[in-house]
């Protein structure tokens, strides 16, 4: 092999020299995404391009001519592949396309096919006709190429790809509602369009010298200028879009902005805009996010504060991604100083197990609040009627019992301690007043669990498992007391259990299991298992007791109705409350018989997904979901 320089050789160098670098700068110092990783495989295999091209131009016989025609077409095959997709990526287009890499390698099978009908061109002679190399008037040794039909091929399946990947570029630029990401497209596009322009002038020949000297090499050298510039300036492929149909069209009511995971904004939509930045001609994007509201002068420190919080909290969800952190703003429109109330919400953003950014969903509950505070009042006016009622009866019970007191002294004084059979008769008068008064109490406790006459409690979607967590270390003492072994059963592949509820539903574990511990025998078990099937959560709790006849199964839920010793059966309110909180949340309770002996309780809610970025309405009938009968 031999070589020999030539001054038309310095171009194709410098080209190859500023493509390495931006592909080794693109991979070393920009954080590992898709759209990355692929630009940096279409500038390497550019380089293999250029590299073929230079050393043909500093080559100075026929059969290394030949080879290193060979190599750079490997490079110009896999670029334009590389190229597609890293257009599909950066312009977002298709994601679940990506979630299933399988479906890309189609793409690869036309240029893999194409290579080897190339290097086995001695065999057919359909791809390249003929070699012969001429001494050109630039100066250096140069190869003619004499095409064959399979090259026409070559230049369709090439040409479709790059103008494929262009075509996806434009359109994204035209839905780009933000000027960096405009103008990382327009950088891209304008690189894109010089090369080729290039690429055509040294197909079709346009030249003399275009018969010996492939000049498209030279047209990416331009493209790598646009590139640098975008780097320096628009953090071009290190602040890369959101799918805009992901974040904008499916969220028109919920202010949404979401950041890279050096928190700087990669998008943020008008509704978040509008509430957060005063000013809608300044450019959000790239900046970071912290910062940005803290500059916001319009914005009430306590906003401010929280935001830094939100800020602090972050670790926790780079620890654990499947966690979201939420909190409630108040703002105060600098127009018409108007108070509104939102939830703030945060959760990352994952590609496949990395993460990779973090997202906000700001959800206006203004109306929300407002209900809750006509709610507050309405429930607080019940309150107090309820609460005069019932002191006023209370009084009277008292007066009651004080004449009985009256009566009974009298009695011992003119009897002389006689007269037991009427001292009896008032011990029975002061046990029904002491019992009435106790139901009075439970009734009021009984209304105000559920939510006092018609009341209508806002529902939210929570994490059950706190709340037993919850219930079991209020409880301990009497577990302890009865040393009693508790036994959990959690289902694994569930980090949350989450349903659409209240927290009326701590009622629901406390009073079943208030009724084991009592039921339970000293030193028994009480065996907890939760499990999920047909879109429903299943708590059952069994104890070791005595268990619940068969004829009071169905009326145990009904108020007032007990069995058993006065000291385990209490009001017969307990299980009534815990079965009307569970319908109106769509669930139902029901007994069984525990083996070998015992009660279990069971009940179900439920099963709300966690999904990431989504608001669940708290409209029970949206769950489409029936509690089974």
């Amino acid at each position: 092999m031999a070589y020999s320089f030539t001054i038309v050789a310095l171009p194709y160098l410098l080209a190859t020299l500023i493509t390495g670098f931006v592909s080794v700068y693109s991979f070393i110092f920009y954080e590992r995404t898709r759209a990355s990783v692929l630009f940096s495989l279409t500038n390497v295999s550019m380089t293999i391009w250029m590299w073929g091209s230079l050393f043909s131009i500093l080559a100075t016989d026929l059969q290394t001519m030949i080879l290193w025609e060979y190599f750079l077409y490997f490079g110009v095959n896999f670029s334009t592949v590389f190229f597609l997709l890293f257009a599909l990526t950066f312009a977002s287009f298709s994601p679940k396309l990506f979630s299933k890499p399988l479906y890309l390698t189609p793409l690869f099978i036309p240029g893999i096919i194409d290579y080897l009908l190339l290097i086995t061109n001695d065999l057919h002679g359909l791809y390249f006709q003929n070699f012969s190399s001429t001494f050109t008037p630039l100066g250096f040794e140069g190869i003619i190429v004499s095409y064959g039909p399979l090259y026409v091929v070559h230049l369709f399946i090439t040409a479709t790809f790059i103008v494929g990947g262009y075509i996806m570029l434009l359109q994204a630029y035209r839905r780009s509602p933000h000027q960096i990401y405009r103008r990382q497209f327009q950088l891209f596009l304008f690189g894109v369009s010089v090369f080729l322009i290039f690429i055509v002038i040294s197909t079709l020949r346009l030249f003399e010298f275009n018969y010996y000297l492939d000049i498209s090499p030279l047209g990416y050298l331009f493209t790598c200028f646009f590139i640098l510039v975008g780097m320096r300036e628009y953090h071009l492929i290190d602040l890369t879009p959101l799918a805009q149909k992901v974040i904008i069209s499916n969220l028109t009511n919920t202010g949404v902005f979401a950041t890279d995971k050096r928190n700087r904004i990669i998008e943020m939509n008008p509704i978040a805009l509008e509430y957060l930045i005063t000013d809608e001609k300044t450019e959000v994007i790239g900046k970071h996010l912290f910062s940005t509201i803290s500059s916001q002068h319009h914005l009430h420190d306590f906003v401010k504060d929280r935001f830094m919080k939100i800020e602090d909290t972050l670790e926790d969800l780079i620890n654990d991604p499947s966690l979201s952190k939420s909190c409630e703003l108040e703002l105060i429109h600098p127009e018409t100083l108007e108070r509104e109330f939102f939830n703030l919400s945060t959760e990352a953003i994952q590609t496949g197990n990395r993460l990779t950014g973090f997202m906000y969903l700001l959800r206006n509950i203004t109306p929300e609040k407002q209900v809750e505070e006509a709610t507050r009042k309405t429930v607080d006016f019940k309150d107090s009627l309820l609460g005069v009622i019932s002191h006023d009866l209370k009084n009277q019970f008292f007066v009651i019992h004080g004449f009985t007191e009256l009566i009974r002294k009298e009695l011992l004084i003119r009897k002389g301690g006689s007269g037991s059979d009427l001292l009896v008769f008032l011990e029975g008068i002061d046990a029904k007043v002491n019992e009435a008064t106790s139901v009075i109490q439970q009734v009021r406790n009984y209304l105000k669990s559920m939510g006092t006459f018609d009341e209508q409690v806002p529902l939210s979607v929570i994490d059950l498992k706190p709340i037993l967590d919850s219930v079991l270390s209020s409880l301990k003492p009497q577990i302890d007391e009865k040393q009693l072994d508790l036994k959990i059963s959690l289902p694994k592949e569930h980090k949350k259990i989450q349903t659409l509820a209240d927290l009326r539903v701590r009622s629901v574990f406390i009073n079943i299991l208030d009724n084991s511990i009592k039921w339970s025998p000293d030193k028994g078990d009480i065996t907890i298992l939760v499990e999920v099937k047909d879109d429903f959560w299943y708590f059952s709790f069994s104890d070791q007791g005595e268990g619940v006849p068969d004829s009071m199964k169905k009326l145990i839920f009904k108020p007032f109705i007990a069995f058993g010793p006065e000291e385990k059966s209490g009001s017969g309110l307990g299980l009534s409350i815990a079965d009307e909180i569970l319908q109106s949340f769509q669930g139902r309770i029901w007994v069984e018989d525990n083996s070998p002996h015992g009660a279990k309780f069971v009940f179900n809610l439920p099963v709300v997904p966690s999904r990431q970025g989504e608001f669940i309405s708290a409209d029970m009938r949206q769950l489409k979901l029936q509690p089974p009968k």
